[in-house]
């Protein structure tokens, strides 16, 4: 190994012991200890000049800040109509649709933020695979979540994408942290990887 490789090696050794000791520490993070472990991991993959990705359920994460998209005037239009952020709903579509308009998943949800048929009738969406119309949809769907659920962002997106009934309702007797406690690991890592993506596009919010 020459000089040149060597240095190399050591800076991903580096790189690999400090993730790798943030991933170590998850169970004691809570519930946005992921987003955290590798948003420290990659400030450590900065300091070093090398690039740290993970890779989630809906795929993965450049390290990098993400571009404008192509949607940016429809998505801040919306935003501004729901009081729903803008770098929310870039998260949640890219999660669900990875910014294609055409998708289709196999359980019939459709369009960028990818509305069920049902959910869409309800919304007055005549056609989910119009981005003006489902964008404006989603988000207000969206919106809507977050109100039901206190402001807790981590439900909201996942009653988003796996049906309110899936999380609960919040009561004198289930709050948000007994409700998010009893959400499976899948479920909960589709909110992480969702805020993860946000963050991308300058989401600062918590929970």
């Amino acid at each position: 190994m020459n000089i040149v490789e060597q240095a190399w090696a050591n800076k991903w050794n580096q790189v690999f012991g400090m993730y790798q000791s943030k991933l170590d520490a998850l169970h004691g993070y809570g519930r946005t200890g992921f987003a955290e472990a590798l948003s420290s991991a990659r400030t450590a993959a900065t300091h070093t000049g090398l690039q740290v990705n993970a890779t989630g359920a809906a795929g993965a994460r450049a390290a990098s800040a993400s571009p404008p998209t192509a949607y940016d005037s429809l998505i801040k239009e919306a935003s501004t109509k729901y009081s729903v952020p803008e770098s929310l709903i870039k998260g949640v579509i890219k999660a669900e649709s990875g910014f294609n308009p055409g998708a289709v998943s196999c359980c019939g949800a459709m369009g960028l933020m990818q509305l069920m048929p049902g959910t869409a009738s309800g919304l007055k969406v005549t056609d989910a695979f119009d981005p003006a119309q489902n964008i404006d949809g989603g988000t207000r769907y969206l919106a809507g979540l977050i109100k039901r659920y206190g402001g807790d962002v981590g439900l909201a997106l996942t009653a988003y994408n796996r049906g309110p009934g899936k999380v609960g309702s919040l009561s004198d007797t289930k709050t948000a942290r007994d409700l998010w406690n009893g959400l499976s690991a899948g479920a909960r890592t589709y909110a992480e990887t969702v805020l993860g993506y946000a963050r991308d596009y300058g989401y600062t919010a918590g929970y």
